[in-house]
C-alpha cells in the first residue's frame, strides 16, 4: 500500500492512501541507527508492522519517511529484528 500524507496525534499516526481511505497506525518502537531514527508503525487490526525513517526539518519538527533503498531497508529490518532477540 502507497500512504500518502499523515496527521501527528502522539503515538497515533494517520495516513491516506491514493483512495482516500485512511489507515490508523501506532508507533509501537523507535530506534536509532549511525545517528538516523527510525520508527516502527502497526496498523490498528493489524499483525505486520512497517518501518519508516524519521526526517527533521530546520525546526526539529518530524516527518515519517518510507525507506526507498532496498539494500537500507534490509539492513534497518534485520537490524531491528536483532534488536528484538536481544531484550
Amino acid at each position: 500500500m502507497k500512504l500518502g500524507g499523515f496527521i501527528v496525534d502522539n503515538n497515533k499516526q494517520i495516513f491516506v492512501d491514493e483512495e482516500g481511505n485512511k489507515h490508523e497506525f501506532e508507533i509501537v518502537d523507535v530506534f536509532e541507527v549511525e545517528n538516523k531514527d527510525y520508527a516502527v508503525l502497526q496498523e490498528k487490526g493489524q499483525e505486520e508492522a512497517i518501518i519508516l525513517k524519521i526526517e527533521y526539518d530546520k525546526e526539529d519538527n518530524k516527518t515519517l519517511k518510507t525507506i526507498e533503498d532496498d539494500n537500507e531497508f534490509m539492513e534497518i529490518r534485520d537490524l531491528y529484528y536483532q534488536l528484538l532477540d536481544d531484550e
